[in-house]
């Protein structure tokens, strides 16, 4: 995997971010904003999904967020206007009605069983094991616009659907040319 963790000072932001990169495209970012990490994950150019071994970007995120921990305490600057990033966090804060979901499903066009991950009612990602490995599908947000999560609800919801996903048995339902979801959704907490 072509993976590089770049961080850099924007004019944007208050504090310094860790930029995560994929063959030379910025794929998603980790910032200090609100006293935690949150998690930004950006459109592929192409406005195909982000496709990555499961594995390797979740130690790809990992090792991002032990870089910006050696970094110390945000360093912030002066006070300024809120941005429309920090506004965005605030407001999944403040909506109980959104939330992340986990559906487990046999989806026509995969050999196995799939975690699909839902955020606000809109698939986001996608976790499929495919021959000996597992794969991640990160999909665009449908308005063309970035992902924003805490991090380490990002992170747990990740691993939790991955665990979810292998303790269920290899799919013996009849395959069906339509998405058939195979227990009900869970609700990250």
């Amino acid at each position: 995997m072509k993976m590089e963790i770049k961080i850099a000072s924007l004019p944007d932001r208050e504090n310094l971010v860790a930029e995560l990169w994929y063959d030379k495209v910025q794929w998603c970012e980790i910032s200090q904003e609100l006293n935690e990490l949150i998690l930004e994950i950006y459109p592929s150019l192409t406005g195909k999904p982000w496709t990555f071994q499961f594995e390797e970007a979740l130690e790809f995120l990992q090792r991002a967020e032990r870089r910006m921990a050696s970094l110390g305490e945000p360093l912030l600057m002066q006070e300024i206007e809120p941005s429309l990033f920090v506004k965005q966090v605030a407001q999944m804060e403040a909506d109980p009605a959104i939330r992340m979901e986990i559906k487990i499903t046999s989806v026509p066009d995969r050999k196995n069983l799939v975690a699909e991950l839902w955020y606000d009612k809109v698939m986001w990602a996608e976790i499929s094991q495919e021959e000996s490995k597992s794969m991640l599908e990160i999909y665009p947000h449908p308005m063309g616009k970035q992902w924003i999560f805490k991090f380490s609800e990002a992170l747990e919801f990740l691993q939790q659907a991955k665990r979810k996903l292998a303790s269920l048995d290899p799919p013996q339902p009849k395959r069906s040319p339509h998405r058939t979801e195979i227990e009900q959704p869970s609700f990250a907490k």
